[in-house]
């Protein structure tokens, strides 16, 4: 009497239908693998991709399933140990967790680690703006304030180039080219004006130095005044009134100068250098 080879009764023959299964759980292997492969090409890891490659692997462990039924259902034999030794064999993939929830082509962690690169680099500009918006309160420009600006300036270079190093180094994707986009437009920096206060004073050392001449022109009126005065005296002590017309008009130009003077530090804000200019002046008054 033949043996029974068809146990399960399903018209094909039980080793023949195992061989097939085997092979049918190696091919759904080898489409697991490759496309595990595929997606980890980029590094990163899609929702999309994560999804796919969980059905692969669920199709794996389906045939490897339907194979060992089949495999169970022969005699012992050589064949069948065989079989189950490929089958073996069979043990499907890891599907990887998402790394890229955007579908941007990037690895989140990676994206945020630019992204904060880019935001430094963000927060750099603003301060060079900030350094030069409070330099220029006053008016005036001192070699420490105009030195912060450069630093700014530095710091902001430094900033834009630790985020371009960080961008160079990601693989060509939708998500390299919008981080690209934010840094672009992102500025050089700001203009570092001119030191107009070098001695700190909060004057403008032209406005500083104009009033210091007016000083002097009152310094010398007062002079000539005072000559003018000794000349007419001379040794008899007497003024004739061509002579006192004439110390009148030098007096008078003295009062003028300082008038004038005086005007011009008026005009000035509240600082030190203002201060002492208005000594300066209050002392040749006095």
């Amino acid at each position: 009497m033949p043996a029974v080879n068809d146990k399960n009764s399903d018209d094909i023959n039980d080793l023949i239908d195992a061989q097939n299964k085997v092979a049918a759980a190696e091919e759904a292997q080898r489409e697991a693998e490759q496309a595990l492969k595929d997606a980890e090409a980029n590094g990163s890891i899609t929702q999309q991709e994560h999804d796919e490659l969980q059905d692969l692997q669920d199709k794996v462990v389906e045939a490897k399933q339907a194979a060992q039924e089949a495999i169970n259902l022969l005699d012992p034999s050589k064949d069948k140990e065989g079989l189950q030794a490929k089958l073996g064999e069979v043990d499907g993939i890891v599907v990887p967790e998402v790394t890229d929830s955007t579908g941007d082509g990037l690895d989140d962690t990676l994206a945020q680690q630019v992204q904060d690169a880019i935001d430094k680099a963000k927060d750099a500009e603003q301060a060079a703006k900030d350094a030069l918006e409070d330099a220029q309160k006053d008016g005036v420009i001192t070699p420490e304030e105009q030195q912060t600006i450069i630093d700014a300036n530095k710091a902001l270079e430094d900033a834009k180039q630790e985020a371009k190093d960080k961008i160079d180094q990601l693989p060509d994707s939708t998500g390299k080219t919008e981080l690209q986009e934010q840094l672009d437009q992102i500025g050089g920096g700001v203009d570092v004006p001119e030191v107009t206060d070098k001695d700190g004073d909060g004057v403008d050392d032209a406005t500083a130095k104009a009033i210091q001449d007016l000083i002097n022109e009152a310094k010398a009126a007062e002079e000539a005044a005072n000559k003018a005065l000794e000349d007419a005296k001379g040794e008899d002590g007497l003024i004739t009134p061509t002579e006192q017309q004439a110390i009148e008009k030098a007096n008078q130009a003295v009062a003028d100068a300082k008038d004038k003077a005086q005007q011009e530090i008026n005009k000035l804000d509240p600082s030190k250098g203002k201060e002492t200019l208005q000594v300066i002046l209050m002392r040749l008054m006095g």
